[in-house]
């Protein structure tokens, strides 16, 4: 069950996008513990391919996890300094991640005619941005609930076995564990989401608009 007029995205064309940009890109050391990753080195700005694994994306005023970003992933195209001042990009040890610098990117974009994948590409990236605000901004509890509980399905099942209901939910809402905890419970009794220890197996029935 998905939920209605969520972003589209286009995997193909972010693989082609990859397979041409990481000709010049080099690889990305990751420590066991994971990395913070920097936009700009030596000065220069850089562009970020996301090959394999996750990479979650914090605001840096309130530590929320604003996001986390699935390969295959690119990042750094638009060059928004304002954007990487303004949130952290926090990099799995798990991960296969590759960077170029953003003048080399331009440049290979311009050679093999790609602007028309890019600006779908980007287009993908504003319609998440602004889902996220929909999901997040002037929301009761239960509307930030229930459109997490849709994204969180939305994970591949051997992900989404694995993953805390509630701590999925927490630390991407700032919402009370125990106000989390009241809301699922109602649900679960309700015949609205199956859960085995924690964990959503599914969402068995339409979610209710209202709590």
């Amino acid at each position: 069950m998905k939920s209605i007029n969520e972003p589209v995205k286009n995997e193909a064309a972010i693989v082609k996008l990859i397979n041409i940009f990481k000709q010049n890109a080099k690889d990305v050391h990751i420590e066991p513990e994971g990395k913070d990753f920097e936009f700009v080195e030596n000065g220069e700005l850089l562009v970020l391919l996301l090959c394999e694994g996750k990479m979650d994306i914090y605001k840096t005023s309130d530590n929320l996890l604003y996001a986390s970003a699935m390969a295959p992933f690119i990042l750094g195209i638009e060059g928004s300094l304002y954007r990487y001042n303004h949130y952290r990009f926090r990099l799995h040890h798990q991960c296969v991640v590759k960077t170029l610098p953003l003048k080399q990117c331009v440049e290979l974009i311009s050679a093999h005619n790609l602007i028309k994948t890019v600006l779908d590409y980007q287009a993908y990236l504003n319609d998440y941005t602004a889902s996220r605000i929909e999901l997040l901004v002037n929301r009761t509890a239960y509307e930030m609930v229930r459109g997490l509980l849709y994204e969180l399905e939305k994970l591949p099942y051997e992900i989404r076995i694995k993953t805390s209901i509630i701590n999925y939910i927490k630390y991407r809402s700032n919402l009370s564990k125990s106000g989390i905890v009241s809301i699922i419970s109602t649900l679960r009794k309700g015949g609205y989401i199956e859960v085995c220890r924690g964990k959503m197996i599914s969402i068995s029935r339409k979610l209710p608009k209202k709590y």
